[in-house]
């Protein structure tokens, strides 16, 4: 059974990571149909559903996640993904088929999905007046999936360094056999900005202590 942490809102896409979304960039991709074929080519992702290929001076091409085993562009590189829900503002949206980052493997496997969301209802402040909410924004979860199985564990935040218990229980079941980043977890040093470090941690068996936050755009 898919496993949702709903935290309601994701986490703001720092602008380089938008770059996918915005230029043609020089890129591979391998097709479903054609696994032994490696095409070069720019690349754009029009949004998380739909692939943007320009060979040469050709018109785009759209391709679905359907059609792609993966494609890459510089070191980043996206796979088919679906079968989860995520929290697109509303009720709750269930992803059919979209690209995902793949970020890494073991016992593991580790995913970022970028998809444009309406933002939360405005609500009613101290002052009388509506504050927040309103227009919509690009958002990010990531997708867990522990080696073997074929199901994801969707992971979101609605700040930047607040955890939950719903976080942690989350994560948890996935750390069973390393006490020390259970004890992360239980301390609550662990969140979604240091995700990433954390999991890759747990593929590489590497010795604990906190992981450091991965750097946002713009840091040094």
């Amino acid at each position: 059974m898919i496993r949702f942490l709903a935290l309601f809102v994701g986490l703001l896409l720092p602008q380089a990571l938008l770059a996918q979304y915005k230029s043609f960039e020089a890129g591979t991709y391998v097709l479903a149909d054609n696994r032994q074929l490696l095409h070069s080519a720019k690349l754009k992702l029009r949004n998380e559903n739909t692939l943007l290929v320009k060979d040469g001076k050709s018109e785009k091409q759209p391709l679905n996640p359907e059609d792609i085993l993966w494609f890459q562009v510089g070191k980043h590189r996206f796979v088919p993904v679906g079968g989860f829900q995520v929290d697109d503002g509303f009720s709750g949206s269930d992803v059919q088929r979209g690209f995902a980052e793949f970020l890494d493997s073991g016992q593991v496997k580790l995913y970022e999905y970028r998809f444009f969301a309406a933002n939360a209802s405005p609500v009613l402040g101290s002052n009388k007046g509506f504050v927040g909410g309103g227009g919509a924004s690009w958002k990010t979860v990531y997708l867990l999936q522990p080696a073997g199985q074929s199901d994801f564990t969707v992971v979101s935040a609605n700040n930047w360094g607040g955890v939950s218990r719903e976080f942690r229980e989350t994560i948890a079941p996935l750390v069973t056999g390393r006490p020390d980043l259970q004890k992360l977890l239980a301390d609550d040093t662990i969140f979604m900005e240091n995700l990433v470090p954390f999991v890759r941690s747990l593929n590489r068996g590497l010795p604990t202590a906190a992981p450091a936050p991965l750097p946002t755009a713009g840091s040094n």
